[in-house]
């Protein structure tokens, strides 16, 4: 089967003809020896139970995929999207064990730089599972509201969640504050916050999506479609790692504890050597 073109109403038709061939079976084995009427829709089951239940599926044939993700290609160029699925592999794996244990530590300042911009932890509640889950972006700040982009398009998991439940938290390389996410769709706003998010990601913004700041409106709304634009609108600040009791405070004691036993023997082999 080709699978590029298996498409949710194919599926539907599959498991339609399933069931009717399922509840033929059934009616066989229990009436062999009357004459079956021709199995359709309204004669398999006359209980209105069925009949509700047989409508709820014919409507979710026609409303939903069943699981078969129907994508459009992301607007990368053609170097980007050969290596994008390996690319997107590598970081579920260095995101998961180095980028959010070190920014949940209070070492996101190290994570800052020209290259790749300032990165934070997005804190969604899953919407299937109900459950935290983490996503270390690239942000900037914009009319006082942390913007994020979904590199991956509208179906990265942390963009479906944090539509279902917008209620998010943000860990920024020095706080956790609370806030409320809402997709930026106004044209002249939009523009405005992609354009600077993608400039404020430095070389890694340029290699991927070229210069935005070059790019006409047009261009820009079509980047803007396929990667949509998030914006946090601070609700709350809470205790984040530098802040009393944090686990940064207890790594900068350790360090300083470090750097002053390093202190005292390098004094001490230097009045030994004399």
């Amino acid at each position: 089967m080709d699978r590029t073109r298996f498409s949710p109403l194919g599926a539907g038709l599959a498991i339609e003809a399933t069931l009717t061939l399922a509840r033929v079976l059934h009616l066989k084995c229990r009436l062999p020896s009357q004459v079956e009427p021709k199995p359709s829709w309204d004669t398999l089951d006359t209980t209105p139970q069925t009949h509700v239940a047989v409508a709820h599926v014919r409507q979710s044939l026609l409303s939903t995929n069943y699981g078969v993700r129907v994508t459009t290609p992301l607007p990368y160029g053609p170097a980007m999207t050969a290596v994008l699925a390996p690319l997107r592999k590598a970081f579920l794996v260095l995101n998961r064990w180095v980028a959010a244990p070190l920014i949940r530590a209070g070492g996101g300042p190290l994570l800052t730089t020209t290259v790749a911009g300032s990165i934070l932890v997005l804190r969604t509640t899953g919407r299937k599972s109900g459950l935290v889950r983490e996503a270390p972006l690239g942000y900037t700040v914009v009319d006082g509201r942390v913007v994020v982009v979904a590199g991956y398009g509208r179906n990265a998991h942390w963009f479906r969640n944090a539509v279902a439940d917008p209620e998010v938290e943000v860990l920024l390389p020095g706080a956790l504050i609370a806030g409320r996410a809402e997709e930026i769709t106004e044209p002249d706003e939009r523009r405005a916050a992609f354009r600077t998010l993608i400039e404020s990601m430095g070389v890694i913004g340029r290699l991927t999506l070229g210069d935005v700041r070059g790019k006409s409106d047009a261009e820009v709304d079509l980047l803007a479609e396929a990667f949509p634009i998030l914006a946090i609108t601070p609700t709350a600040i809470r205790p984040g790692p530098f802040d009393p009791g944090g686990i940064g405070t207890r790594i900068n004691t350790a360090l300083w504890v470090v750097l002053a036993a390093a202190g005292l023997a390098a004094a001490v082999s230097r009045r030994k050597s004399s």
